[in-house]
């Protein structure tokens, strides 16, 4: 018999925005993450602190599910526009 783990937390990586597009001095970034499942649910968010590292890990989501994920910079003027969406799923391991 076969045992599996699953995990739900989620690697989200991105690429930095260049300054060059941004409204002001780069403070952090707001990850945009829904069930894949529900199109119509809402997005759920967090901000990461800083700018950098362009990396932060969704903890307490469900196993094995997928996910809908989009990125946006934020700066002391708000938030920018957000990244293509992107596909994830929560694994195994």
């Amino acid at each position: 018999m076969t045992s599996f783990n699953f995990t739900s937390d989620l690697l989200v990586e991105w690429s930095p925005l260049s300054q060059q597009y941004a409204n002001g001095k780069v403070l952090g970034y707001t990850i945009y993450y829904r069930d894949y499942n529900y199109f119509w649910s809402p997005h759920n968010s967090v901000n990461t602190s800083s700018p950098s590292p362009t990396r932060f890990t969704l903890k307490g989501l469900k196993p094995a599910h997928e996910y809908v994920i989009a990125v946006a910079a934020f700066t002391s003027k708000g938030v920018g526009p957000w990244s293509a969406h992107k596909y994830a799923i929560t694994g195994m391991f």
